[in-house]
């Protein structure tokens, strides 16, 4: 039966508990060990002190979850109630040991030990979901080892955990619930979970158990879960050498889809309790050798709402992602999609994308460079940060989790409002887009600018005969008052563009108003329809991206006035503005829907 009790917070005798000594202290109250005169044994309560409102009604459904579970590999209640200062105290059996995350300290568990450890945590999630609870916070440091023994594991702290019959949320909205490195996607997004988060949890523990390391490490908590949704852990049977059975369940308990995952903890059970593994061998780390396999440039960019730091929980109603403005968003999605970016949301309101890509360096940059400005231009006081390197790709998978430690790394110290660079992307940037003392991206530029030498424009040398017949040509355009065509084929970084800029150059030197249309092919767009008209026409009607959607949009107009009809001028502006991304919800037009 649950009872009341009164218990003095200071170190006294009671009614029923005499406590002995403090046991530990948190950020929500201590725990004591103290005597249980009903049984003679040692037991730990757990006090909270100067808790508001809704951690005290959290404390006391941690109190109720508990009082109705009842399994050995389950810490196990025994009463709760108010000292006599009024605070909330849960008595709960006392164990000696030590928790999964003090043992790793020394190292990864052999495999049979780290099966034992999963079979009774998996019975743990069984007994729980089967009274309809969620844990929501499965980790190394919730897992104690009754006297060290790992076939003796018990699942502690269900502070957290979701209950199916709850009447109302105890989750502010926004909030990150749970430890980033064991949080599922679906739980990194703000998505509904249930029963198979924990499953996700559950192959962390074991995947670090093995490993000894975490499956998702990373500095920040933004990196961490960045990993979760990007990464996939390498083969514990490729890079550990852990038997298949093994290796595959955990990979399986790992899937991003929780659809994919196994039904429920009981199957888990019986296939860990199946499993036959040598009782002392140890996985070990393999060496790897010298590859031929393919490296591409992996660019992450990361933006983080302003007033959100990177350990702060709550989402405000302004923040974007999911639950907030709809349009935004889903026109932040659309450019994602137009760069080849994956885009996806942190439950917090951060936003992270990667694009990678086996074409040149420099194009993949460029894209990414240019869906971080859009992504500054819909999140204006947004820090935004972005990091280019060469992974090597391996297993299906690229190993971008170095590329994410490195982008949240910079988003950490990105001043608000601005976005931050690397050296290598400001390297493969420099003469197609302005960067700023080498760190602040702000625009692309028109027509690529000359590199730097010693801080001043490098000379552009040996290409007078080419500029001597670009002149010719541009002579003939103008006496005949008719179009040429000229194409200038060399390979990739020998000036073609360079050339075409000290043509312009020279033009406006000799008095002559020439325009440059710049609609530059893009690897990364390969297959996006008008990808390099787009572009084209952007520069061909002087859309500058930090101006203003209405100007943008009134200097289209103004643009098609010029050589267009007055009946089609609305036509064709409402065609030009879809065609560069500037389209308008309210635009009923008929033939842009057809078109679409």
């Amino acid at each position: 039966m649950q009872t009341s009790h009164v218990l003095a917070s200071s170190v006294v005798d009671h009614e029923r508990f005499e406590t002995i000594s403090v046991a530990g202290r948190g950020a929500m109250g201590v725990v004591y060990r103290a005597r249980d005169r009903v049984s003679g044994g040692s037991v730990a309560v757990k006090v909270i002190s100067g808790a508001d409102a809704r951690a005290r009604d959290r404390f006391r459904r941690e109190t109720r979850v508990l009082a109705s579970l009842a399994h050995p590999a389950i810490v196990r209640f025994v009463a709760d109630g108010e000292t006599a200062d009024g605070q909330l105290f849960l008595a709960m059996e006392w164990l000696d040991g030590e928790t999964l995350a003090e043992r790793l300290l020394r190292g990864a568990l052999s495999l049979e030990d780290a099966r034992r450890v999963a079979l009774r945590l998996a019975q743990a999630l069984a007994a729980a979901h089967a009274a309809g609870v969620v844990h929501r916070d499965v980790k190394p440091s919730n897992i104690y080892l009754v006297h060290g023994d790992p076939g003796r594991a018990v699942l502690l702290d269900f502070g957290i955990a979701q209950v199916a019959a709850a009447t109302h949320a105890l989750t502010a909205a926004g909030a990150v619930v749970g430890t980033p490195a064991y949080m599922a996607p679906e739980q990194c997004r703000g998505n509904a979970i249930d029963e198979r988060s924990d499953l996700f949890a559950l192959g962390c523990v074991l995947y670090e158990a093995i490993s000894g390391a975490q499956a998702f490490g990373a500095p920040t908590s933004h990196a961490i879960m960045a990993k979760v949704l990007f990464v996939t852990p390498e083969s514990l049977r490729d890079r550990f050498g852990a038997p298949e059975a093994l290796a595959a369940l955990v990979a399986r308990l790992l899937i991003k889809d929780p659809i994919a995952r196994p039904a429920s903890a009981a199957l888990v059970a019986s296939e860990l309790e199946a499993m036959q593994l040598p009782s002392m061998a140890t996985a070990k780390a393999r060496q790897r050798g010298l590859t031929a396999e393919e490296k591409q440039l992996a660019a992450v960019v990361f933006a983080r709402h302003l007033g959100l730091s990177d350990e702060t929980a709550t989402r405000s109603t302004a923040v974007l992602g999911p639950g907030g403005p709809a349009g935004i968003e889903t026109a932040i999605a659309a450019n994602a999609e137009r760069y080849g970016a994956r885009l996806e949301w942190l439950r917090d309101g951060s936003v992270v994308a990667i694009l990678t890509g086996s074409g040149a360096a420099h194009d993949l940059a460029a894209s990414a460079a240019r869906f971080a400005l859009d992504l500054h231009r819909a999140m204006p006081s947004s820090p935004v940060a972005l990091v280019s390197r060469r992974v090597e790709l391996r297993l299906g998978s690229p190993p971008i989790g170095a590329s994410i430690d490195d982008a949240a790394q910079l988003l950490g110290a990105a001043p608000a409002g601005r976005i931050s660079v690397d050296a290598t992307t400001a390297a493969l940037l420099e003469t197609r887009f302005m960067i700023i003392d080498g760190v602040e991206l702000r625009a692309e530029r028109g027509i690529e600018a000359p590199r730097l030498l010693i801080g001043r424009p490098s000379p552009c040398v040996g290409r007078d005969d080419e500029l001597a017949m670009l002149g010719g040509v541009l002579a003939d355009c103008i006496a005949d008052s008719s179009a040429r065509l000229v194409l200038i084929e060399a390979p990739a970084g020998t000036g073609k563009t360079r050339l075409v800029g000290e043509f312009l150059a020279h033009a406006a030197r000799d008095g002559l108003a020439v325009a440059a249309w710049r609609g530059a092919a893009d690897p990364i767009s390969a297959g996006a329809p008008f990808a390099q008209v787009a572009r084209l026409v952007r520069d061909a009607l002087g859309i500058v991206d930090e101006e203003p959607v209405e100007a943008r949009l009134a200097r289209i107009a103004q643009r098609v006035a010029r050589v267009v009809p007055e009946v089609d001028q609305r036509r064709v502006a409402v065609f030009l503005a879809e065609l560069i991304g500037l389209s308008q919800a309210d635009t009923p037009a008929l033939e842009l829907e057809r078109a679409r």
